[in-house]
Order: structure tokens, then C-alpha cells, then sequence
């Protein structure tokens, strides 16, 4: 475990690994490079680890191997109608994949491994949760991993999980994936002074990679559990919310149901000059609002454990970058 400390954050312990897959294939187009971000709603294995909420309980006869199975063939099928939806064709999920609320590594892989083979996730990074979490974030890749950090920031009594820092090689460039998930809208203050300190966070970390390469390829995507006008010092990045409309498909309003109305909580962030006109350049990014992933009433077809049915209470976003014409 390596762990540095400063004045603003620290790096956590972490696991990378490659997950078994027998070939590893390129992306199915070489000009553009997908990156999806999905919440997977308490995704928890079917053994009992002791930091499972009780509905999930194997002890309890409330939750169980096949439940859990079902769950991740929903979730590559989810996965399989992200890379659809951006036009990758059938059977292709996106290249770099970013979850929330993953219970553990052994999830990681069966992912890698349940997801087609053609698809190639062969690399992975994952931050295990920290003492009293229930889960954490993950991102799978088609392309190699070179770095890995996770940084905290000081929220009091209030725990916050990690921002998981994860540098790939795509086609021998660098591309810096930031995973988030902040805290939610529960506790005192309703978590706002926590998300306050994880934008800082968020941000510091983003300058200092552009400080270093004005021109670095970077994106910060995942459950941000706040709205495009609650926050403050990201504002100066490009936000999916915020594209002007030939760069973006979003059906709906958000991609969680709340209080009868949609909240858009999960974004992606990125720097200004991936949208100058010069490649690597920002494409589009399109909100995945299709059955299965929506019920009947035309909101997120949530999972109920109860019942085995659903999806996730979240939609999934996918960003195209693209290389060349």
C-alpha cells in the first residue's frame, strides 16, 4: 500500500489487475474512442461479506448466487445498449467503461469476462471500499492501464469515497479517466459541504494535469449527486448538460427519477479545448434512455431486489471522442 499525504489530498490503496479474457481486441472503430458512465444501483455479489445492506443478505435468504448472476446479465446488456446507442453496432459495449456502487474486484471480473469477447476488457482498476463503505467505483478498459491514484479529501465525520484517478493508453496517447461519486443528498446539510470539498478536490487534481499539458485528454464522469447548476468552481470545464444540441442526445432531463421529476446528477466534465474543432475532439454524448433500462411509466427501471426485477434507478451516459476523419 503507498500512501502520500498533502495539504489537499491523499492516495488510498488500490488494485489493478487483467482480467482472464483469452484476446484482447481493438476498438471496432480506430478513429473514435467511447467512454461510458453508469450508477449500477448496490451492485453486491452473492456472497455474504458483512458490508452488505440487509436486503442483501444470503444468510437471510434474501439474496443468492442466481440473484446475483441475473443482475450482471442485466448489466452487460445495459452495457451492450450503451455501445448501440453510439453507434458501436451489436454486441460492442463501450471501450472504457466507469461504474458506481460496486461492492468488490470479484464483481470487476466477472463483468470483464460476462461481457462478449469480442469486446476485449482485459484491464481494470478498482479502489476497494474504505472501513464502514458498502461499495465503490470501478473503470474497465479495452486499452492498458498506466497509472492508478485515489484521492480523499478531509469531510469530518462525514465519509466520503475516494475520486479513482486512472491513466490508459489509447493508441499511444494518454487519456486520464477521474471516476466519481459523491456524497449524497442525505446527513446534515444534505451533503453539501462534502460535495463542495470533493469539487475542490476534483478540480485541483484537473488543473494539475493541465498545468502540466495544456492540452491533455482528460474527462471526470460518474454520480456527482448534484445538479449542472450546483456547482461552482468545475464551471470552467465543458459539462455534457451544457453542449450546445448537435453534441448531445439527451431524450430526457436527467438520468434519475426523484420527488416526481427528473435530476441530471451524473455528467461528464472535460477540458474546452476538446471541443476546438482539432482532433481528439468531442463528438457527441448521448444519454441512454431506451427499454430496457426504462419502465413502462418512462422512468429509470430501477432494480427491486424483492421482486428480481429492473435495471438500475440510473441511466447511463456515453461520450464519443473522435481521433480522425
Amino acid at each position: 500500500m503507498r500512501m502520500i499525504r498533502s495539504s489537499f489530498f491523499c492516495v488510498w490503496c488500490l488494485l489493478t489487475f487483467s482480467c482472464s479474457c483469452e484476446f484482447s481486441v481493438p476498438s471496432t472503430d480506430r478513429n473514435r474512442l467511447t467512454i461510458a458512465t453508469w450508477n449500477a444501483q448496490l451492485l453486491f455479489d452473492g456472497v455474504d461479506n458483512g458490508c452488505e445492506f440487509s436486503e442483501y443478505s444470503v444468510r437471510e435468504n434474501r439474496w443468492s448466487e442466481e440473484k446475483y448472476e441475473t443482475r450482471l446479465d442485466r448489466l452487460c446488456e445495459g452495457l451492450l445498449l450503451c455501445g448501440s446507442t453510439a453507434g458501436m453496432g451489436p454486441d460492442a459495449a463501450p471501450d472504457i467503461i466507469v461504474l458506481q456502487e460496486i461492492e468488490n474486484e470479484y464483481i470487476v471480473h466477472d463483468i470483464c469476462n460476462r461481457l462478449p469477447q469480442r469486446n476485449g476488457h482485459r484491464y481494470a482498476a478498482f479502489v476497494p471500499p474504505a472501513a464502514g463503505s458498502a461499495f465503490s467505483s470501478a473503470v474497465l478498459s479495452r486499452y492498458p492501464v498506466l497509472a492508478v491514484t485515489a484521492h480523499t479529501t478531509d469531510c469530518g465525520d462525514t465519509a466520503v469515497r475516494p475520486l479513482l484517478e486512472v491513466t490508459l493508453d489509447v493508441q499511444g496517447l494518454p487519456i486520464t479517466i477521474f471516476a466519481v461519486h459523491w456524497k449524497s443528498k442525505s446527513g446534515p446539510d444534505e451533503g453539501r459541504s462534502a460535495r463542495r470539498k470533493q469539487e475542490r478536490l476534483l478540480a485541483e487534481r484537473m488543473r494539475l494535469l493541465l498545468d502540466e499539458n495544456p492540452l491533455a485528454l482528460c474527462f471526470a464522469c460518474g454520480d456527482y449527486n448534484q445538479m449542472p447548476q450546483e456547482f461552482s468552481i468545475l464551471d470552467q470545464y465543458r459539462n455534457s448538460w451544457k453542449l450546445p444540441e448537435p453534441l448531445r442526445t439527451l431524450p430526457v432531463n436527467g438520468t434519475y427519477w426523484y420527488d416526481d421529476d427528473w435530476e441530471a446528477i451524473d455528467h461528464f466534465f472535460f477540458p474546452g479545448h476538446l471541443l476546438d474543432g482539432v482532433f481528439p475532439d468531442v463528438e457527441r454524448i448521448v444519454l441512454v434512455a431506451r427499454e430496457p433500462l426504462l419502465n413502462e411509466q418512462g422512468t429509470p427501471a430501477r432494480y427491486e431486489v424483492y421482486s428480481g426485477k429492473g435495471y438500475s434507478d440510473h441511466l447511463p451516459l456515453v461520450l464519443t471522442l473522435r481521433f480522425a476523419e
